[in-house]
């Protein structure tokens, strides 16, 4: 395992998983957040559509 990190990101969120649930042919990742950074002088962005973009004002 290892940390993702998104250069310009406004947000990190360190976690731990707390739960594996069978789904199907997947499974569901339930974590915990352990720690959380926010740096305010970045634009927050979304995950849509596989891309990310930044939310408008």
């Amino acid at each position: 395992g290892g940390a993702v990190f998104i250069k310009g990101t406004s947000m990190w969120l360190e976690s731990a998983i707390e739960q594996l649930i069978p789904a199907g042919d997947h499974t569901i990742v339930v974590l915990r957040v352990t720690d959380v950074r926010v740096d305010s002088e970045v634009a927050p962005i979304v995950f849509h559509r596989s891309v990310f973009r930044r939310l408008g004002a």
